[in-house]
């Protein structure tokens, strides 16, 4: 804004020509010092005050009326250079009058400085000023009296003095302007730090901070023994790793971007059991909360977050093709449980654990009981963690023994963990924790490295004659099965350990061969040409789709023990089985039975012409001592000759193998072979040789 150019516009309001004249010729062609020019001069006596340093000449504008002077300053005012004074006649008959044109003036621009030129008839400025300033409220200080005939150094006076005023009022007005704008700018960016602070930058959601601070609001309107009616639900999608890693990251921020969308509408648009609008945050990657206040009965928390589970249900729009991702919720009341936002969080947190523990789509109440589930959990993972460094994992075998002879033509590893205080852990507990959090690939690298190690260290203790080949099977989970590198660390593994490769056999489960079937086929495919034996555990109890056999080069195919328990009294179990069988030959694939615990179940397995069996009966998993000395003393064999000849007689009961012999090969190995607790004992007792010889069966 140029303020010095424009405070030199004067406009002149009269119907007197010869007044407009006498204007022209006081301040249109005058040169003097600025009121402030002369004055600082003066102070600083750098020059006399009457010396001219600066030349002051004026603009003026002339009006013959008070409308036409109207005219002129709306004009100006809307052009952006107003004027910066203006002389006024007080009378200009027959128009409007210089009080009534200094109102309209002033309507239009009041910042306006006014001289009312009136003659000297005893009129005063406070009688003006009465009437004038009480219809106009202010701009007292903007009025002025002139007294006709005019004195030219008055006029010059008052030209240069309100002029500057007029200007420092502007610049001032500007400054002002110019520090709101500095002010405004400043507040919305700390308006937009705030939020950013406070909000999901992807989704826009609020995030963790604001809802610590919601819940602390909400703990404390809570009154102690009343029900509950606030709630938060803790929602986490099912398999977004799964899409993230697929799609790509731009693909998994849309999935996120749409879940939000739809958890505002279902709390906005359809949360109708709840009076306020429910609050949805985002505490980061596939992790969200729903806060609940105020809500008419507690299970409408619970039907909130079926609802919720259920829209989250529906496909989802990623580019050009549908996905389909589950959540699981848990619910946290407050009702006395928590005492800080952080707990109530952890709550929900730990519900929301144990609705994805029993099974995805599913919604979880938290109970106090949940807490030492949960705690005990994470003391189990943090030592399964430390397992390996500890030393605490070991391996047993369990043979595989042909339902013919009963020799041990393989056996398979069984991982074990007894933490260091004794406590021995099922695998049926600790093998799914280890899927969970990762560590199931490199526990299933040490445990093919330490079985095959092992494994060659007996076979070299083993006559030729009596084991010529003792296969190893080990199980391998779909994360290792993932594992680009997986074949190569298996060579290296074998390279280092100098096990044949012909005899590892990788044993995968039925439902992960059919979770992803065409690159599983892809990636079996390429182990069985590089010479590893593929069998499929645990047929019957995932997919149980017919098609594994030919879909995937499969060489052993192993029936769960839920056919093989109850085949010999459930007509459709062995249907199934012998249905199983007749198809695995007929592709050259062989046939064990899992789970086997009597002789009567082997005599029906024998008669469909099932291979091999593994079970109790023969052996429960060894150690690597006792499985020597069962593979040299052909127990299972003995085994399953004297059940055959007991069967004969009564009723099947169980044996023990310190029958099987009496004389000891080595008596000084018998102390070493105490079995483990929950084993069948091994007996290291070797048989007369005439005793085999007429056993009538194969050696």
């Amino acid at each position: 804004m140029n303020t010095l150019g424009q405070a030199n516009r004067i406009l002149i309001v009269d119907d007197s020509e010869q007044i407009h004249e006498l204007f022209s010729q006081l301040l249109a062609s005058r040169t003097d010092c600025s009121y402030s020019d002369n004055l600082a001069l003066s102070i600083s006596q750098a020059a006399s005050p009457d010396e001219n340093v600066a030349i002051r000449s004026y603009a003026l504008s002339h009006a013959h009326s008070g409308s036409e002077a109207i005219d002129l300053v709306a004009a100006a005012h809307a052009a952006a250079e107003p004027f910066a004074l203006a002389f006024v006649d007080l009378n200009m008959p027959p128009s409007m009058n210089g009080c009534e044109t200094a109102q309209m003036l002033w309507k239009v621009d009041p910042s306006l400085q006014i001289v009312l030129c009136a003659p000297d008839d005893g009129t005063s400025w406070g009688q003006i000023s009465a009437t004038l300033l009480s219809a106009t409220q202010g701009h007292a200080d903007q009025l002025f009296l002139l007294k006709k005939p005019v004195d030219d150094d008055v006029v010059v006076q008052l030209a240069t003095a309100l002029t500057e005023k007029w200007r420092l009022a502007a610049e001032t007005r500007e400054h002002l302007w110019r520090l709101q704008r500095e002010v405004d700018r400043r507040l919305e960016v700390e308006a937009n730090l705030r939020r950013m602070a406070e909000h999901d930058s992807l989704t826009n959601l609020p995030n963790r901070s604001v809802l610590l601070d919601r819940l602390a609001a909400v703990l404390r309107g809570y009154v102690p023994g009343t029900a509950a009616r606030d709630a938060i639900l803790f929602l986490d999608l099912d398999n977004f790793k799964a899409i993230n890693d697929t799609l790509g990251h731009h693909a998994g921020d849309d999935l996120l971007n749409q879940v939000a969308d739809r958890l505002r509408c279902c709390v906005r648009d359809h949360d109708t059991t709840v009076r306020n609008t429910g609050e949805t945050v985002r505490l980061g990657g596939d992790e969200f909360v729903v806060l609940l206040e105020r809500l008419q009965r507690p299970d409408d928390a619970v039907r909130a977050a079926r609802r919720i589970v259920e829209r989250i249900a529906e496909p989802f729009l990623l580019g050009d093709r549908y996905v389909n991702v589950g959540s699981s919720v848990g619910v946290a009341f407050v009702d006395g449980t928590a005492s800080t936002p952080e707990q109530l969080l952890q709550n929900a947190d730990t519900a929301m654990y144990r609705a994805k523990l029993s099974g995805k789509g599913r919604v979880a109440v938290f109970d106090r009981g949940m807490h030492e589930d949960v705690s005990a959990r994470l003391e189990l993972e943090s030592s399964l963690r430390n397992a390996l460094d500890n030393c605490e994992l070991n391996i047993l075998y369990q043979p595989i023994v042909d339902l013919r002879s009963g020799a041990v033509l393989s056996v398979e590893a069984l991982l074990r963990w007894t933490t260091s205080d004794g406590q021995a852990i099922p695998p049926s507990r600790f093998i799914p924790l280890a899927e969970e959090i990762g560590l199931i690939t490199e526990i299933g690298y040490w445990t093919i490295e330490r079985a095959t190690a092992e494994l060659v260290d007996t076979i070299c203790q083993l006559d030729p004659r009596e084991c010529p080949e003792l296969e190893l099977c080990v199980n391998v989970s779909h994360l290792q099965l993932s594992d680009p590198d997986f074949e190569q660390r298996l060579n290296r593994i074998l390279l280092q350990t100098r096990f044949p490769r012909r005899l590892l056999k990788l044993e995968i489960n039925e439902s992960i061969a059919m979770r992803k079937p065409r690159e599983t086929s892809e990636r079996l495919g390429q182990l069985s040409r590089s010479g590893y034996g593929i069998s499929m555990d645990d047929f019957g109890t995932g997919h149980s789709s017919l098609a594994c056999f030919y879909q995937f080069p499969i060489e052993t195919v192993k029936i769960d023990r839920t056919f093989v328990g109850s085949i010999a009294h459930n007509l459709s179990h062995q249907a199934i089985v012998q249905a199983v069988i007749s198809l695995a030959h007929s592709l050259n694939t062989t046939v064990v039975a899992e789970g086997l615990e009597s002789m009567e179940q082997i005599r029906h397995l024998r008669d469909l012409g099932c291979d091999r069996g593994q079970g109790y009966f023969f052996s429960s998993p060894v150690s690597l001592d006792q499985l020597l000395d069962l593979v040299r003393y052909r127990l299972p064999m003995h085994r399953l000759r004297e059940a055959c000849e007991s069967a004969k007689q009564s009723a099947i009961s169980p044996i023990s193998y310190a029958k099987l012999a009496t004389v000891p090969e080595n008596p000084t190995r018998s102390k070493e072979l105490t079995p483990a607790p929950g084993t069948l004992p091994v007996s290291p007792l070797a048989l007369p040789q005439q005793n085999l010889e007429t056993s009538g069966l194969p050696q």
